[in-house]
């Protein structure tokens, strides 16, 4: 599953609500790509970096909801380096089950090295972060994992995304003509860095198992995404598993999109994974776009898959 939490931070009141939506209508998935997640302080701009605290609230919540012991994976940013706002530290992160998944030879990394892809194919650091190009406005890195099964039936990589935020967007009903897309130089620039990871994995094994989830803050059709798939050679799910294009939507934001759905959320798998994909297996769940504002924990869906993973 894939959730963009939106400024979570620890002791946050919308926990039970979150904890409801993933344990009720996503399931109580095997893994979980968060976005929006920020440091043990919040935003408290005092030095805090690990996510610690933040990540053991909803960890607890959930073991106490679900029975599960979740537990969590990330890689802590240098201060203030990779969010707009100073103090919150927002970062991607993995919330996952280990009685059905875990890390394949686990190597974490830093914020100081990039990752890269090693033979085999595998990563220099496992967890670790994809570096992006220095100079351009500051957002979470993508974080990259290699997962096996517990059952050993198969390994899998995945990378969480959090590009550029569209911050200023105009909508194509606007008066504005052309529509203002704002930093979309930054976005291409994380599409070609994310995009040449990713077909460095299946330039090795055309066959390797990849998914790369999160909040793209970009539509389908624009060139960010164009570019990243042309680049990778991955699917987006809602096109293989025919979701009808007035349901892909995946947020709701009258700040910036005056009151319009979008989606800017998106999943895409190898073809290794699309070819198992039926029409039962991906899902946005409209569990806050539906929602009252006050009743709402994200500006944000989340959407759910069922993949085929193992080796074939």
């Amino acid at each position: 599953a894939d959730y963009n939490l939106e400024n979570f931070a620890p002791g946050d009141s919308r926990i039970p609500l979150i904890v409801n939506h993933i344990a009720t209508y996503l399931g109580a998935p095997s893994i979980i790509f968060l976005q929006g997640v920020q440091d043990s302080s919040g935003p408290t701009d005092d030095g805090t970096v690990d996510a610690n605290l933040t990540l053991s609230d909803l960890k607890q919540a959930l073991k106490e909801r679900t029975g599960i012991p979740y537990d969590f994976i990330d890689i802590d940013p240098v201060n203030n380096a990779d969010s707009p706002g100073r103090g919150s530290n927002i970062r991607s992160a993995y919330i996952f089950n280990p009685l059905k998944v875990r890390l394949h030879n686990p190597n974490p990394g830093n914020s100081s090295v990039a990752n890269s892809v090693l033979p085999g194919p595998s990563l220099r650091f496992n967890p670790g972060r994809i570096d992006v190009p220095p100079g351009f406005n500051p957002c979470p890195k993508p974080l990259v994992a290699h997962w096996e099964m517990i059952d050993h039936k198969g390994t899998f990589f995945t990378v969480n995304v959090q590009w550029t935020d569209k911050d200023a967007l105009t909508t194509l009903q606007s008066d504005y003509r052309p529509p203002v897309n704002p930093w979309i130089r930054e976005r291409n620039a994380q599409a070609n860095v994310t995009g040449s990871f990713i077909a460095q994995i299946l330039a090795q094994d055309k066959n390797a198992a990849v998914i790369a989830a999160g909040d793209f803050n970009e539509y389908a059709f624009v060139e960010p995404l164009k570019r990243f798939v042309q680049i990778t050679g991955l699917q987006n799910l809602d096109v293989v598993s025919g979701i009808p294009e007035v349901e892909r939507y995946t947020s709701t934001s009258g700040s910036f999109a005056y009151g319009s759905q979008d989606q800017l959320t998106h999943m895409f798998v190898s073809p290794s994974i699309a070819r198992y994909v039926g029409k039962e297996d991906f899902e946005h769940v409209h569990v806050n776009t539906w929602a009252a504002m006050e009743d709402a924990a994200s500006v944000y869906d989340p959407s759910l898959a069922r993949l085929n993973v193992c080796k074939h």
